[in-house]
This record gives C-alpha cells, structure tokens and sequence, in this order.
C-alpha cells in the first residue's frame, strides 16, 4: 500500500483568500476605532494643558526648570505654548506691563 498524501483542492485556496479578507477588514476597523479614541483623548489632553497653563501661568513663569519642561511637554504634543493665553494684550495692559497676553511673550 502505497500512502500517498491529498493535496489541497481549490476550495482550501477560496477559504484561505476569505480568512485573509476577513482578517484585513478587522484590522481596518480597530485601526479606525483606535485612531479615534487616541485623537479624541489627545484633544482632552491638550485642552486641558491649555487650561493648565492658563491657570498656573505664574507658577510656570517662577520656576526656569518647570517652565522648560512644561515647553518641552508642550511642544511633544502640538500645544503651543506661545497660545497659551485668549486674552488679547490690550495698549492699556501692555502699558501697565501685565494682564493679557502670552504668557511666553511676556517672558521674553
């Protein structure tokens, strides 16, 4: 007796391409999923740094190795630090020397 071994017809090569396809659509869904989530938690993040920089800005002006790191932490994620402030500087307060304005421009 002779044990020769069956090879695979064709419907092996049509579920194989299936399998394939299937696997493919998936991973195009998690990579959308997860794009989103980590967009819409990037936007959390730096809304809130934004916020943090405008509530602490006098505490980031005092200390240089804070300020650095906050800058460096800034520009990792695409804040701009130089934004940091809505408050347009007005010719009364830049007269006056403080109140609106960037908080980095008022540093330098």
């Amino acid at each position: 007796m002779s044990s020769t071994r069956r090879r695979p017809g064709l419907s092996a090569f049509s579920r194989s391409q299936l399998t394939q396809s299937q696997y493919t659509t998936h991973g195009q869904t998690l990579r959308a999923s997860q794009t989103a989530a980590l967009s819409s938690q990037l936007e959390v993040f730096q809304s809130l740094l934004h916020t943090f920089s405008v509530t602490h800005a006098k505490d980031i002006r005092a200390d240089p190795g804070f300020r650095a790191e906050f800058a460096r932490m800034c520009n990792a994620i695409g804040v701009d630090p130089l934004a940091s402030s809505q408050k347009p500087r007005t010719a009364a307060a830049a007269g006056k020397g403080g109140g609106g304005g960037s908080l980095w421009a008022q540093m330098l």
